[in-house]
């Protein structure tokens, strides 16, 4: 197709995607991927109920047998896609004469609906912290949350700052389908409310481990007693029959200690840690910087890791282990960042086909020693 709008996924761009060849109208945009993929993609005008907004346009995800954690790695694939080429405007119909209708209903496999919320911590990797509890607003308001799970036709995962705080969130929860829930714990909040959660229909809980020690965890969390917290309330939801997920942001002060991290929280959750490469959101410019790990010291710390403990997800192939390769990109809830594959360490690299490329933030931070194949 000649003269694409920015938002046009290319034939090129769709395969590398895994979605296959192919692009159908529907009632409300465009469906790309070839009909016999597991999963295609609806590029939509923007719409807070869809799991992906970029610009004038959100995007859903077709298929309804993809895993929560396929489909979000997906959609920040797709972010990281067309984020660098953003434009302002969605009109589908000016391509319509160069694709077919189709009337088949769009099936989305899961929802991401923010809770508005206040965090009461000041993680040290995270924007919340250079806010002064004082000055912390919850966002957006309850008609929308509302508006999201009646549209929602696949799974709902709440999140937000503290989507556990807020007065409603056990109604939502039973209004959700297959309803999954990320975000912090509060001293003995998770065991008093655990078996109204259960009733409510929560399937799964996550959260972040920082430290494989109290002192370790609550100085990054900002706030002591955190990992007790944290402690009592993986036993109180598992004993309450309500999956456990615990996540560590692989920052400078964690690496160091990231194999008994993510072993106390594979033995706390039953189930391996989710390691994920750290980016420093846009919007908080350089503040971060100091918290991104030199890429040679990622590899060492992920290399220590028993992959029966953790899946190391977002890092580039060229820092895994043999052990960890195949190696996810997944939609945190930071915001999409330009990527690049650095000419001295990845035009000749034999894995950058497998690679998403690395996010400008990261090379402003620690540059581009330490990567590549050779490296």
């Amino acid at each position: 197709m000649a003269g694409e709008p920015w938002w046009w996924l290319r034939e090129d761009e769709a395969r590398a995607l895994g979605l296959g060849a192919g692009a159908v109208r529907t009632e409300r945009g465009v469906l790309f991927g070839d009909p016999s993929a597991p999963v295609r993609l609806e590029v939509i005008a923007r719409d807070d109920a869809a799991p992906l907004k970029l610009g004038p346009i959100s995007v859903r995800v077709w298929g309804a047998e993809t895993s929560d954690r396929a489909v979000v790695a997906l959609l920040h694939r797709v972010a990281r896609t067309l984020h660098a080429r953003r434009g302002t405007e969605f009109r589908p119909e000016e391509i319509a004469r160069v694709v077919e209708d189709v009337d088949e209903a769009p099936r989305p496999a899961v929802t991401l609906i923010d809770v508005p919320s206040v965090c009461a911590r000041a993680c040290a990797f995270c924007g919340i912290s250079k806010v002064p509890h004082a000055m912390r607003r919850p966002r957006g308001d309850d008609a929308a949350v509302e508006r999201a799970i009646a549209a929602a036709t696949g799974a709902v995962l709440f999140t937000g700052d503290d989507a556990l705080s807020h007065p409603s969130i056990e109604r939502w929860i039973a209004m959700a389908r297959t309803p999954s829930l990320v975000g912090p714990p509060r001293a003995g909040r998770e065991r008093a409310i655990a078996a109204r959660l259960t009733s409510a229909g929560l399937v799964r809980w996550s959260s972040g481990i920082f430290g494989a020690s109290a002192e370790a965890h609550d100085a990054i969390a900002g706030e002591i007693g955190a990992f007790d917290a944290l402690r009592d309330a993986c036993a109180a939801l598992r004993e309450a029959g309500i999956e456990v997920e615990l996540i560590t942001p692989m920052v400078r002060p964690t690496i160091d200690g990231l194999a008994e991290i993510v072993a106390l929280g594979a033995a706390w959750s039953a189930r391996p840690v989710v390691a994920q490469l750290y980016v420093p959101d846009p919007s908080v410019g350089d503040s971060f910087d100091a918290m991104v790990p030199p890429w040679r010291a990622l590899r060492t710390a992920i290399a220590r890791v028993d992959r029966a403990h953790a899946t190391i997800e977002g890092a580039p192939p060229c820092v895994l282990s043999g052990a960890h390769r195949g190696t996810r990109v997944v939609l945190d809830r930071s915001e999409a960042s330009t990527t690049s594959y650095p000419s001295a360490t990845c035009s000749e690299c034999p894995l950058r086909a497998a690679c998403p490329g690395i996010a400008e933030s990261t090379l402003r931070a620690v540059g581009h020693d330490g990567l590549g194949s050779s490296s």
